[in-house]
């Protein structure tokens, strides 16, 4: 009977130290390479030179929105079919809504994003994610209202102040002219949703 060394190679002969070093780096590279990519991914938003222009900003932003909602999960069968559309509502019209808009024809979570611009509460049956503009603050309670009340998993989204504190799940902040981002994680469990580990360690958690 012939027994299995792991050690030898098919034909039989003992395997070098070189060639067991090199099997043992492509397959710590292979299971390694989905959290790198992850980590370089939000990371290097976060690593980015100081912001000088606000498009740039902006383009970040919504970068940072994306990726944000990639490694958000929403609950089994929440999000309809493949073939419907992940549709995030933007309310307001600022730069940073205007770079939204460039998610379109995206994909998130095998759907097709769809980006629409939130002017009337009737649009709201469609949101997946609300991304309110800063210069909305002055629609921020009735939207918080709205969230409240919506038995659907509505990820939100806001660069607005204090809007984690104030029933947001998401807020987009500088910090020592960089964006980062504010998590409030009871507010995205109360809807359902959870979170990446990994992107609630890149997280500033409000309480």
């Amino acid at each position: 009977m012939i027994r299995w060394n792991p050690d030898r190679r098919p034909n039989g002969r003992p395997e070098s130290a070189a060639f067991l070093r090199r099997t043992v780096l492509r397959r710590a590279r292979w299971v390694a390479a989905p959290v790198l990519a992850f980590a370089c991914l939000l990371a290097g938003l976060l690593m980015r030179p100081a912001l000088a222009m606000d498009a740039a900003e902006a383009e970040v932003k919504a970068a940072m929105v994306f990726n944000i909602a990639r490694f958000t999960q929403w609950p089994a069968g929440s999000l309809g079919p493949p073939e419907a559309p992940f549709v995030i509502c933007v309310s307001g019209r600022d730069d940073t809504a205007l770079a939204i808009e460039s998610l379109e024809g995206k994909s998130l979570h095998g759907h097709p994003v769809k980006v629409l611009a939130f002017e009337h509460q009737s649009a709201f049956a469609e949101c997946r994610l609300l991304f309110v503009s800063r210069g909305e603050s002055h629609r921020l309670n009735p939207l918080m209202a709205l969230l409240s009340a919506s038995p659907r998993p509505v990820l939100s989204i806001s660069d607005s102040r204090d809007f984690t504190r104030r029933g947001g799940m998401v807020r987009l902040v500088r910090v020592d002219e960089r964006v980062r981002f504010e998590i409030n994680p009871r507010e995205v469990e109360a809807k359902g949703l959870s979170m990446s580990s990994r992107l609630m360690s890149l997280a500033i958690i409000v309480k």
